[in-house]
């Protein structure tokens, strides 16, 4: 990691976590300063910046053109074109886009650090700090039983189980590679510490974030154009009051069979987190634990990462 002083207050915020980690309600949170404004997810990273239309910035003024079809339409900065923008070069680049769209969104609505939330940028931390040096990092952590409780039952995921326990695997070795890697970027924090003890979790943000706390932000509403009307359905918990009891609502939801498949999946990664496993430890079957092994390295998740991105590049998966 290349050793650089960090300016008191960053100029973005990124909120990264695997899905159904507390990313929304943190987002609703800390969007409540008045230093900052939150924008809606843009998923770029993951997915967004494989449906730009980079052609059009040679041949149209218009930003629409650039962004149609893609999560960056919900910034609703369509009307501007790609010279107030800063963008209208034919060299303009994918890192040149998303910053001059977060900025503006931030300087259009008066804030001064932009706030955007994307749950799987969880595994691209370094393509941030590439493009945002200035940036800081918000790490939100929560029981990865808890995550496969939730998404079980939420319309846009899988139905599987494995998949879904293979996914937050993956996740949390992309987290955990790079908060050893960029340390003074990245603030963890966890849903279950959020959710029980708000006030301090924030402060202890906010410290890191050199921004002051502001009482205001503890009384939950939610905060315009963080979440978009096709994600009520999933999302509409945060428009309520924290309630700390449903913390473990997984055991309840979730069989003790169901649990015990889940745990021996997930391994000993969970309870590494803080997690302390309901069952007996059993050996996995002999492609998971080989799986397992090939995901704790380096170099296999930049490699998974390759594999995806480039299929996405070329249109063979869908972004």
């Amino acid at each position: 990691m290349r050793n650089r002083k960090t300016q008191k207050r960053p100029n973005a915020i990124f909120i990264v976590g695997h899905p159904r980690s507390g990313t929304t309600l943190l987002t609703s949170l800390l969007g409540k300063n008045s230093k900052i404004q939150a924008a809606p997810e843009t998923n770029f990273y993951n997915s967004s910046r494989y449906g730009l239309r980079l052609a059009g910035v040679r041949k149209s003024s218009k930003l629409s053109m650039v962004i149609e079809g893609t999560r960056l339409e919900d910034l609703d900065l369509g009307g501007a074109t790609l010279q107030e923008l800063g963008i209208s070069s034919p060299r303009a680049t994918e890192r040149d886009i998303i910053s001059a769209l977060l900025y503006e969104y931030a300087k259009t609505r008066g804030k001064e650090v932009i706030l955007e939330k994307s749950p799987l940028h969880i595994r691209h931390i370094d393509e941030i700090i590439r493009d945002f040096p200035d940036a800081k990092i918000i790490w939100i952590i929560r029981d990865g039983r808890a995550c496969v409780s939730s998404l079980l039952k939420a319309s846009f995921a899988s139905n599987n189980w494995k998949w879904l326990c293979w996914q937050w695997i993956v996740s949390i070795r992309f987290g955990n590679m790079f908060l050893e890697k960029y340390t003074e970027w990245i603030q963890t924090v966890t849903y279950e510490e959020l959710v029980a003890n708000p006030r301090v979790t924030l402060e202890k943000i906010h410290d890191f974030l050199e921004i002051r706390f502001e009482e205001n932000q503890l009384s939950l509403v939610d905060v315009p154009g963080i979440i978009q009307p096709y994600e009520i359905e999933w999302k509409s918990k945060v428009l309520s009051e924290i309630d700390p009891s449903g913390v473990a609502n997984w055991k309840s939801t979730l069989t003790v069979k169901d649990i015990g498949n889940i745990e021996r999946l997930l391994g000993t990664l969970n309870a590494h987190l803080g997690y302390p496993m309901l069952t007996e430890k059993h050996q996995r079957p002999l492609g998971q634990e080989i799986l397992s092994y090939l995901l704790s390295k380096r170099y296999f998740l930049y490699l998974l990462r390759a594999c995806f991105s480039g299929l996405k590049r070329f249109k063979l998966l869908q972004p």
